[in-house]
């Protein structure tokens, strides 16, 4: 252990900020990509092959995020690896193996065609070795390794944006084109774990499956998974029912929209992967004025950002979806302001989930996803059906409000009692 830590010493990050950077950089990498995979989508295609790739991901996306049991920020915060990581392997193999099985039958009970069918069984297969990449992402987190993290991020976004542009583009083929991405997924997980071994070679890599010794993670890991189901939910419900109500090209047309706005997202989600470490630190020491300096920080980040979001889309943000998708995404700009606003606040409970998380504030998150949900469904049941898009656009806002609401309660308890 002595020898890997000085091997690890030269290169380790060792501030917030550097972290940041790195996860930062990776993140915008990888934003860029995946919004220029659907400009690809949108140009070469029409709307409808939009919102047929939009269809599969979102019902793809739910799963993944319940079978990924937030275990790499469990992972990432355990500071004495309390849990082996043969169990958080195993764990995570279990739970990947599971959703997988759920999704093909729930796609295959769903009545699509046989084209979106196989679309859907890429993608699955995509968004299993993503979950598995995940887990090894925690340990470059656990490491301060924030370099290798942005770089894996960085790099997969950059090899999927340009298998997917070019396949598609030589064959017009979206499932040879989705069928690029799960290859570029495989192969990126191969090498992030050949990565991690370097860096954490003093623990073994093969997953232990014993549920008896699970016990401990599932207990702080299982309201995690309800959470990120939720929060998925939150996403991908307006989705498919605007796909069920209006119709895929109108799916397609409002994925694109938003789109725009995720890349916001990604920034706050690589500050609060950066700062998740720090915070957990400060919270089992007792420290709470490190541990509010920080969660502010990080909230005043996230704020910001979504001001930024407001302002850009009210200014020019038709003329920017004219000039990036084509005119019949340029005609949707207020729809774009609503997205916009909603995406900031949404932006803000990110970052209180982040603090209260890293504070083990974990049970009463899954109450506050639930009733952002429930808003989010009652809205989009009443207004998408006689407003369509623009009704979307309303019940998502709504639901942001409910849930930032809801996740302020938490970040003051627990920065409380950091």
């Amino acid at each position: 252990m002595a020898a890997e830590a000085i091997a690890l010493q030269p290169v380790r990050p060792r501030s917030i900020r550097t972290g940041a950077a790195w996860t930062l950089g990776g993140s915008l990498v990888a934003a860029a990509a995946s919004w220029g995979s659907v400009i690809l989508l949108a140009r070469l295609g029409r709307p409808e092959t939009v919102g047929e790739f939009t269809l599969v991901y979102s019902l793809a996306a739910p799963a993944f995020m319940l079978a990924g049991l937030q275990l790499r920020a469990l992972l990432a915060t355990d500071a004495g690896r309390r849990t082996p990581l043969a169990d958080y392997w195993g764990i995570r193999l279990a739970s990947t193996g599971a959703a997988l099985l759920v999704l093909f039958v729930l796609m295959s009970a769903c009545g699509y065609g046989a084209a979106t069918l196989a679309v859907g069984a890429a993608v699955v297969v995509a968004k299993a070795f993503e979950s598995l990449s995940d887990l090894v992402h925690g340990i470059y987190q656990q490491r301060n390794r924030m370099d290798c993290l942005g770089a894996s991020v960085a790099l997969r976004g950059l090899a999927s944006l340009g298998t997917l542009g070019g396949l598609y583009w030589y064959s017009g083929n979206l499932l040879l084109a989705c069928a690029g991405l799960a290859l570029v997924s495989a192969g990126a997980f191969v090498c992030d774990l050949r990565q991690a071994k370097r860096l954490d070679g003093g623990e073994s890599f093969r997953p232990r499956f014993s549920p008896s010794s699970w016990r401990h993670v599932l207990r702080f890991a299982f309201p995690l998974g309800v959470t990120m189901l939720l929060i998925s939910l939150q996403i991908n419900l307006p989705r498919l029912l605007i796909e069920r109500w209006v119709g895929r090209g109108d799916l397609g047309i409002f994925a694109a929209l938003a789109w725009v706005t995720m890349a916001g997202g990604l920034l706050v989600q690589a500050l609060g992967t950066a700062a998740s470490p720090r915070l957990a630190a400060a919270h089992v020491r007792g420290d709470r004025v490190e541990f509010r300096k920080l969660g502010t920080n990080l909230l005043l980040g996230a704020s910001g950002l979504g001001l930024l979001a407001c302002g850009a889309a009210a200014g020019f943000g038709d003329r920017l979806l004219h000039a990036v998708y084509g005119p019949d995404y340029g005609v949707h700009g207020s729809l774009f302001v609503w997205l916009a606003a909603a995406a900031g606040v949404s932006w803000v409970s990110s970052a209180l989930g982040y603090a209260a998380t890293a504070s083990r504030r974990i049970r009463l998150q899954p109450a506050a996803q639930a009733m952002t949900v429930i808003v989010l469904l009652a809205g989009c049941w009443l207004l998408v059906p006689g407003f369509g898009l623009a009704g979307a656009g309303w019940a998502i806002f709504a639901a942001a409000v409910v849930q930032v609401a809801a996740f302020a309660g938490l970040f003051l308890v627990g920065g409380a009692r950091g």
